[in-house]
């Protein structure tokens, strides 16, 4: 069973529009989810970071776990509030904001490809963004830094 198969479920009542809210909204505020975050990507970046790719089956499942609940947090947060009332798009929300200044979804994928990816690691790679794109309550694509990833990922399946 994918490490993904419960953020979306496959099935005919799953199928709501894009509009529709996630089954489990981040209740707190937008600076705690930011420090839950924060904390998440400490302990995949240090994963991330060694200068040998590991193969270590702990360091894959510590990362995908890690980046489920990054990405969770990122699909449930609602973007920040305009100051402007006219602005045609959405200021970030502050993990959003992150994820685009650190580049985040592209060390992810490279970190993966670096690894080598199997079979399931490739279809859990690719669920992982549809999950986020699909459930986003923010503008995800318009942003390089998910839009690149995204492709990359997709691009994998050679």
């Amino acid at each position: 069973m994918s490490w993904l198969s419960r953020l979306n479920p496959r099935g005919p009542a799953s199928r709501a529009g894009r509009s529709a809210v996630p089954s489990s909204p981040c209740t707190a505020d937008p600076e705690t989810c930011l420090m839950v975050f924060e904390n998440h990507w400490r302990q995949v970046s240090w994963v991330l970071e060694r200068h040998e790719p590991s193969s270590s089956s702990d360091d894959l499942t510590a990362v995908r776990n890690h980046t489920d609940q990054m990405l969770c947090l990122l699909a449930e947060e609602r973007p920040a509030e305009s100051l402007e009332g006219g602005a045609s798009v959405p200021p970030m929300g502050p993990i959003l904001e992150m994820v685009v200044t650190e580049n985040i979804l592209e060390s992810l994928v490279q970190w993966h490809l670096r690894r080598g990816l199997d079979p399931d690691s490739q279809g859990a790679l690719l669920k992982l963004f549809e999950m986020l794109i699909g459930q986003s309550q923010q503008p995800l694509l318009q942003h390089t830094a998910v839009l690149h990833p995204s492709a990359e990922a997709a691009g994998s399946l050679r």
